[in-house]
């Protein structure tokens, strides 16, 4: 029940002179068992130390402290559990840190924070402890037509070790960065979004302001999917910068982008070792695989029902043409042979066999290059075979 003493007005300051009149009031309050009430507003004008179950502290203004068992359930040090009736149009705020900090006139101060949150110290025992933290966030509100267990409205953030997202953090791996366990899921685990900028309406894939995604592709082998999406013609632009260039032809030489293959060895990884084993394939998504590097070093392409036999063209004639057309402009080839390329460089562009361009950086279709140059020998080898009739035709009529 509410202890008797002196009267207060509600919102009253309490001035030294009012303390000194109930003394004895305070005394009785102070040395009182558990559970007794002060009734009305609580105000001091001495600005601190203060401290509550605990000696006061000259470094800071309010001290909690002291041991305290509390119930079968919990026990906290404080706990806000007030309920706020905002007025119309108003925010609310369960707490709200905002201190005023003051520089020193000279000097460095290592360290400014509104709130600094220790570990807890556990004084171990026989008990075992299931989880630790130094902060937990329960969940998000649900009412708001945005809802967040946390925001950062502005400034950088900071994460000195991991960061792991529905994961304990372990991980012999790494020591500091970034793990995301889906645990049973198979859809995106990283989203890229530029929600002002992207809108390529491909959303069968991903959200239409998504340009990037990382995911499992597997999910019962695993492997990983990365994804770019565009409204341009460029949906994944894979680039490697370098300081210093790697001019060698060996089994040990490296390029500015590399792409490595290896298989499972117990643990661990080795090279690919089994014969015409891919290494690399080029897929056309929905239409299955159409170029292919193999571990012997060899090369397939899916030439389809593409292949052309150029049988309405001296296919010779054509590969001359070719080697002038992509010559440098000073290569004698070119002196040589500039007949060629002035007959058949329309042929060779309708073909599809070369594309010229005015800044001399031609491309050459090597698919077509390679039908070409069968095709030549081809046609040698039938004008071979009728010379070797027409010899042999000579011989007999000499004989």
């Amino acid at each position: 029940m509410p202890l008797s003493i002196p009267h207060i007005s509600t919102g009253q300051l309490v001035t030294a002179a009012w303390l000194s009149s109930v003394a004895d009031g305070l005394n009785s309050i102070l040395m009182s068992a558990s559970g007794q009430e002060w009734q009305g507003y609580l105000r001091t004008t001495q600005v601190g130390p203060h401290a509550i179950g605990i000696a006061a502290d000259a470094n800071y203004q309010l001290m909690l402290g002291g041991t305290y068992a509390g119930s079968a359930t919990y026990a906290g040090g404080a706990n806000f559990i007030t309920t706020l009736t905002p007025a119309v149009g108003a925010s609310a705020f369960g707490l709200r840190v905002w201190p005023t900090i003051t520089e020193a006139a000279s000097g460095t101060h290592p360290e400014f924070a509104s709130l600094v949150i220790h570990p807890p110290t556990v004084n171990a025992a026989a008990a075992t402890v299931t989880t630790a933290e130094s902060l937990r966030i329960v969940g998000a509100p649900t009412n708001g037509v945005a809802n967040y267990a946390m925001h950062v409205v502005s400034g950088n953030v900071r994460v000195n070790q991991k960061i792991a997202l529905n994961y304990d953090g372990s991980s012999a791996f790494m020591t500091t960065g970034v793990m995301v366990n889906q645990g049973s899921n198979t859809d995106e685990a990283i989203a890229l979004k530029a929600s002002g900028v992207v809108a390529h309406g491909i959303t069968a894939a991903a959200d239409t302001d998504t340009y990037g995604t990382m995911s499992i592709l597997s999910g019962t082998d695993g492997g990983m999917k990365v994804r770019g999406i565009s409204e341009g013609i460029i949906g994944l632009d894979l680039k490697g910068s370098v300081s210093n260039a790697d001019t060698t032809k060996t089994a040990a030489s490296n390029g500015a982008i590399n792409i490595s293959s290896s298989a499972k060895s117990g643990t661990g990884l080795i090279a690919i070792a089994t014969a015409n084993s891919n290494l690399l394939v080029v897929r056309n998504e929905g239409a299955g695989a159409r170029f292919i590097l193999d571990i012997d070093g060899d090369s397939h392409q899916d030439v389809g029902t593409a292949w052309t036999n150029f049988d309405d063209h001296e296919d010779v004639e054509l590969l001359h043409a070719l080697s002038v057309g992509v010559s440098h402009s000073a290569d004698p080839l070119r002196h040589a042979f500039g007949a060629f390329l002035d007959k058949h460089r329309d042929v060779l562009e309708r073909e599809r066999i070369v594309t010229f361009n005015e800044d001399g950086h031609h491309f050459v279709n090597w698919s077509r290059t390679h039908m070409l140059t069968i095709g030549a020998v081809r046609q040698l080898g039938m004008q071979v075979q009728a010379l070797k009739t027409q010899l042999r035709q000579i011989e007999a009529n000499h004989a």
